[in-house]
């Protein structure tokens, strides 16, 4: 059974995150103090209310301490905001709270007042654009470690009707391969990345001309497998 999300803050990012999530069929509550963008997600969300986050009996009204996962999305106008209302869901029991910081100090704080999870999207989303820019073979790169990176990258030409077991690629090539995005058997062949279906590979299957690999390695072995022909 999918858990409950609720996003207070519908900025830009937020509004963003509530229709992904919509999108993947999970149960999402907006949450908001302007009416003009709790309107914008009410046509795709389950559940929208225009309320002050900063009020601990609104909070608890509106079925906060049920969620599994709220997100405090508020951007750099709401500073204070943010910081008041993550502490109220700390109080509140929230199993799970995910933060959006703007600062260093901000993140710092969040994390102190009660915050699981701490996140930058516009530090993450430049990371990550620098990595492409860097390494322009590899369709997408998260860092876990500064040794061990987790990357996407098109299937090389020279893999495709052969098998992970034929190729040995763990051996050869230093990586693991954790999943395969993949064109579905009865699907259409223009897909975006985010609707091909991931699979988890088996060492007798053989790779397509459109798979994409999502592999796990230092970041100088997954890109070079970026560069392999």
């Amino acid at each position: 059974m999918l858990g409950k999300v609720a996003i207070i803050g519908l900025g830009r990012f937020g509004r963003a995150l509530a229709f992904s999530l919509a999108t993947d069929k999970w149960p999402v509550l907006a949450i908001d103090n302007n009416m003009e963008h709790v309107e914008q997600v009410s046509s795709f969300v389950d559940r929208t209310v225009c309320m002050d986050s900063t009020d601990e009996a609104a909070l608890a009204n509106v079925g906060i301490p049920e969620m599994s996962t709220v997100v405090v999305a508020m951007g750099t106008h709401s500073v204070e905001s943010s910081i008041l209302t993550t502490a109220l869901l700390k109080q509140l029991g929230v199993p799970r709270i995910i933060a959006r910081s703007t600062t260093p100090l901000h993140g710092r704080i969040l994390r102190i007042i009660g915050a699981h999870e701490v996140i930058n999207p516009e530090q993450e989303a430049a990371d990550r654009l620098a990595g492409r820019i860097v390494r322009p073979g590899i369709l997408d790169l998260q860092s876990l470690s500064d040794d061990v990176v987790i990357g996407e990258v098109s299937i090389p030409a020279s893999f495709v009707g052969k098998t992970i077991l034929e190729l040995d690629i763990r051996r050869r090539y230093g990586v693991l391969i954790l999943a395969i995005r993949r064109q579905p058997s009865s699907g259409s062949r223009h897909k975006t990345k985010r609707q091909l279906e991931l699979t988890i590979p088996r060492l007798n299957d053989q790779f397509t001309s459109d798979d994409i690999l999502l592999l796990l390695g230092s970041p100088d072995d997954v890109a070079r497998m970026s560069n392999l022909d």
